[in-house]
């Protein structure tokens, strides 16, 4: 049995619960509010394209970190190239990989649009080769079946993008994959 020395020690227990109790449910309350403004330590998606994109070697596929889409936020090929320092515009294609066009929307491979209401996590996948010898690049990275349909959309714009089949040129695919 707790032996009480002084009187009101048991009470200032109970307030100590009672405070613990209610900062856990304002926590509960505030977080998923704080994720659907952007969240907190969320990276941009374009910076950590552009970021990854350096280190990205031939025939080489990175998977980034959880980054975050809010409403009406746009990945770029010029802003990823601009924040690159290997690549140029037409050398970037990116697309909207494992999801459908009511989530994301694709132009030409320079943007793709999150049309979706509230955040949405994802990560993007990068892989740079030179044209001709993406899709063998694809197979031996274990991405031609699961995102075979983003290689092939950049590869039919050849005139928007270096990453054409024939192409001696060296480009990158960005892909937004599901978390």
């Amino acid at each position: 049995m707790i032996e009480c020395i002084e009187k009101g020690q048991a009470f200032s227990t109970f307030k100590l619960l009672i405070a613990a109790v209610v900062a856990i449910a304002m926590l509960t309350i505030l977080l998923p509010i704080i994720n659907q403004i952007g969240g907190i330590g969320q990276t941009n998606p374009n910076d950590e394209a552009a970021r990854q994109i350096n280190g990205v070697g031939p025939g080489e596929h990175r998977l980034t970190r959880s980054v975050n889409f809010s409403q009406e936020t746009t990945l770029n090929a010029r802003t990823i190239a601009a924040g690159s320092d290997k690549y140029s515009e037409d050398q970037v294609c990116v697309t909207k990989g494992e999801f459908d066009d009511t989530i994301f929307e694709e132009v030409e491979g320079r943007t793709v649009q999150y049309k979706g209401t509230g955040a949405q996590a994802v990560k993007l996948s990068i892989i740079c080769d030179r044209g001709d010898l993406m899709q063998r690049a694809f197979e031996d990275n274990g991405l031609e079946e699961t995102l075979g349909e983003s290689r092939t959309f950049c590869s039919a714009l050849e005139d928007k993008t270096g990453c054409s089949e024939g192409s001696k040129q060296t480009c990158c695919i960005v892909m937004i994959r599901k978390t």
